[in-house]
């Protein structure tokens, strides 16, 4: 397990990591933010709009859109999920 905290406009970036058909991700976060990234995933310059996962906070609610191929396009999933309160969260991608 990684832990890292950060605020503001910090970010943390990983090269290298491969991801496979089947992937496993859980993000643990807490904010009082109505607005920001929490989570971006792309396979590089070669694939770019081909393959890409972003979890983040629209209006406090969690969104998720990801694309695995150009055919099937970009993907959404809008909740009605308050995440901006301060207490902890757990998500399962």
């Amino acid at each position: 397990s990684s832990y890292v905290q950060y605020s503001g406009n910090s970010y943390l970036e990983f090269e290298g990591i491969d991801l496979g058909a089947n992937n496993n991700i859980t993000v643990r976060f807490q904010t009082q933010e109505a607005q920001g990234t929490i989570l971006y995933v792309d396979q590089g310059a070669v694939t770019r709009g081909f393959f890409f996962m972003k979890l983040f906070i629209q209006e406090g609610m969690l969104q998720y859109v990801f694309s695995c191929n150009r055919e099937e396009g970009i993907r959404r999933i809008n909740t009605s999920i308050r995440v901006d309160d301060g207490n902890p969260y757990i998500v399962y991608v």
